[in-house]
């Protein structure tokens, strides 16, 4: 998907993303998403090489999704939760095979997503620990700002490393989705734990250290709140456009025991009119858990032809 022949190359130059400077193999990924999603939905899995129902062989290239479709999916999603703290992140993958298996998606042509649940700062408490005001003390000023900066330098390194190519190598191309849902309270960097200005100066202050101080040129920007009741809601805490590049939407709550999935299509009409309005891609960038047997992951379903159809 993100290889360029020659004629295509010269269309990449003319790609709008939040990197001006962003590297032809993730202009060129941005272009195919777009061009896919006008007859595709491309479907996605987190961890899907990693481990599964019944089995964890990290040597093989495995998924569930290949087991039963006889295709890996399209989209990989990757988690970097104590990164630069443990060898393994908080779904007992290790990094370092993280890193081949996100090569490997790239080079069969699939694409990486990435996500980050931050511990806090100065403790040690995880993300989902709430009731401090955590984001004012990580902006610049903040106390904890310099201790901030040194784990997005961790970060910075560790997708620095994702490349491939022998003589001249290129970098991976990533979809990295920070500060995701956000317009619930349940991590810190929740509605209840900082005001929507913070917010914002939390995602432009990491779009422009990763992208303008530590030189990476290969992410594209995913803006995912979970549940929200419309687009005033859904922009509340929006950070711009020059700060976006796809429009997500995590949805944890309408596919519970206690939720109604009728009411995703409304949700869904409006990501994808509000996607159109700024000439973005959308997708559906976290749902349910689902329980398959004495498995569960969640599946991420991106960039795809929506057309509101009734549920049964």
């Amino acid at each position: 998907m993100s290889t360029a022949s020659p004629p295509e190359a010269a269309k990449y130059d003319q790609v709008k993303v939040v990197d001006a400077q962003a590297t032809k193999p993730t202009k060129a990924l941005y272009h195919n998403l777009k061009k896919l999603a006008k007859t595709h939905t491309l479907f996605g899995h987190e961890d899907a090489l990693a481990y599964g129902v019944e089995w964890k062989e990290w040597h093989k290239m495995r998924s569930d999704i290949k087991d039963v479709c006889g295709q890996h999916p399209a989209l990989f999603g990757w988690e970097m939760s104590k990164l630069g703290k443990y060898e393994y992140n908080i779904d007992s993958v290790d990094f370092e095979a993280m890193k081949d298996w996100m090569k490997q998606v790239y080079k069969m042509g699939g694409v990486n997503t990435i996500s980050w649940h931050m511990d806090q700062f100065g403790n040690d408490k995880d993300s989902w620990q709430t009731g401090d005001r955590v984001v004012e003390n990580i902006l610049p000023g903040g106390k904890h700002h310099e201790d901030f900066k040194k784990k997005l330098d961790v970060f910075a390194d560790y997708v620095n490393d994702l490349k491939v190519g022998f003589l001249f190598k290129k970098q991976v191309p990533i979809i990295f989705r920070p500060w995701h849902e956000h317009s619930g309270s349940w991590f810190w960097w929740g509605a209840d734990w900082c005001t929507p200005e913070e917010y914002k100066q939390l995602w432009r202050f990491t779009v422009e250290y990763l992208r303008d101080e530590k030189g990476l040129h290969h992410l594209l920007y995913c803006y995912s709140p979970d549940i929200v009741r419309d687009e005033a809601h859904y922009l509340e805490r929006y950070p711009g456009d020059e700060y976006v590049d796809i429009l997500g939407l995590d949805d944890y709550q309408d596919f519970r025991a206690s939720g109604n999935p009728e009411d995703l299509p409304a949700r869904l009409d409006m990501l994808v009119q509000l996607a159109q309005k700024k000439g973005v891609e959308w997708m559906v960038s976290d749902n349910s858990t689902l329980k398959p047997i004495r498995a569960s992951f969640s599946i991420p379903v991106c960039f795809g032809v929506y057309r509101q159809q009734p549920i049964s």
